[in-house]
């Protein structure tokens, strides 16, 4: 991976080959004994098939632009999702669940028995 990341980092998608890319990734864990789902070669295959048609399209575009500008998006999403009224509701309640079993697990502890979940009645 040391040796395949900075090849493929910011080359142009006219340069890279997903399939041949994939194909050492899968070879070099294999021959290391790392075993891989069949999904990735799949995933791979779906991939390389994407890659081809774009290339055709616009072989000028950089993936790690494209990545780059859609994870910001992305990120940004999530912080709003974060920070929304309902998800800080959620995690107050959370907290105020937590401390509920905190507190009981130290009343436990400091008389001397030990703490049973709800679950185990």
């Amino acid at each position: 991976m040391a040796a395949l990341v900075p090849q493929i980092a910011d080359a142009p998608l006219e340069h890279l080959n997903f399939g041949l890319t994939l194909t050492r990734v899968l070879a070099c864990s294999t021959k290391r004994g790392i075993r891989t789902s069949p999904t990735v070669a799949v995933l791979g295959k779906a991939f390389a098939n994407v890659e081809g048609s774009v290339r055709c399209l616009a072989p000028e575009l950089s993936l790690i632009e494209v990545f780059k500008g859609e994870m910001q998006s992305v990120m940004m999403s999530l912080a709003a999702e974060t920070v929304s009224k309902e998800q800080m509701a959620r995690t107050a309640l959370e907290l105020m669940l937590g401390i509920g079993s905190v507190t009981d697990q130290m009343s436990g502890l400091m008389r001397g028995r030990p703490f049973t979940s709800p679950a185990e009645g």
